[in-house]
């Protein structure tokens, strides 16, 4: 369940976002070689495996604490972890 800035509660929005984020990936794979997912979620293993199976390289960024196992032996190496960025990455 994902939740708005106000707090409402937006059930179903997470598949939706799965299904869209996966269509698109295989959509432009025509022009792309490379693809960088943001994501952990053992989901987006099936989408990793038929880029790949096109001669694509799918490397993942994830937090540790996040990321499923599966997505971790699907992706491409290296797989990228946020915490090791935490000095590029903070607010300022």
């Amino acid at each position: 369940t994902l939740r708005s800035d106000n707090g409402a509660r937006q059930a179903g929005v997470k598949g939706h976002l799965d299904i869209e984020l996966a269509l698109d990936m295989v959509q432009r794979e025509a022009t792309e070689d490379v693809a960088i997912l943001f994501s952990g979620d053992s989901d987006s293993k099936r989408v990793i495996g038929i880029l790949q199976s096109r001669g694509k390289k799918v490397y993942v960024v994830s937090s540790r604490g996040s990321i499923s196992r599966e997505l971790i032996h699907a992706a491409d190496k290296p797989v990228f972890f946020l915490e090791d960025f935490q000095g590029i990455l903070r607010r300022d």
